[in-house]
């Protein structure tokens, strides 16, 4: 391998690592204790017994927001006899 070519090597190899090192820095990053399943997570707060503790969260524009029910008479059933 002439000189030439070991040179270019390595610039582009340097230019990949970089580029990767960028991209890697840019990707959001999900908050500790959140299992995550898309735009829904379970923010874990601790283990009490045998039950997890916690709040439900959805991700709302790249933020995550606590979930709240809404107003609207409880429970409703997914199906209808």
């Amino acid at each position: 391998m002439t000189m030439k070519r070991f040179v270019v090597l390595q610039l582009v190899l340097i230019a990949v690592f970089a580029l990767g090192t960028y991209l890697w820095a840019q990707a959001p990053a999900t908050p500790p204790n959140f299992i995550t399943a898309g735009d829904l997570a379970f923010q874990l707060d601790g283990v009490e017994r045998d039950r997890a503790i916690g709040r439900l969260m959805v991700r709302v524009d790249g933020k995550w927001l606590p979930a709240r029910s809404s107003d609207r008479g409880g429970v409703v059933p997914l199906h209808s006899k």
